[in-house]
């Protein structure tokens, strides 16, 4: 049973278009579905298949599995000017 809390902001038909493949959903939207939905950020936008051959490729996978922008990653690691 999911939780009441899902905020109006995604209706039926957003929820219906996600799930039919009618348009991707934004970061901030996915965040609050893995809450609700209680699964990992990066299990629900799919980002296991993304590769890792080299460091850029890792740190670009990191950051998104763990749901952050570029500006929300330059945050949590100290640095303004990413």
């Amino acid at each position: 049973m999911l939780p009441s809390s899902l905020p109006a902001l995604l209706c039926g038909v957003a929820i219906k278009n996600l799930e039919t493949d009618k348009f991707n959903a934004s970061q901030p939207n996915l965040r609050m579905l893995a809450r609700v939905l209680r699964i990992s950020f990066g299990y629900l936008a799919c980002f296991e298949t993304l590769p890792e051959n080299i460091l850029a490729q890792r740190v670009t996978k990191a950051r998104l599995f763990h749901g952050l922008t570029k500006e929300e990653f330059a945050q949590v690691i100290g640095d303004d000017k990413l």
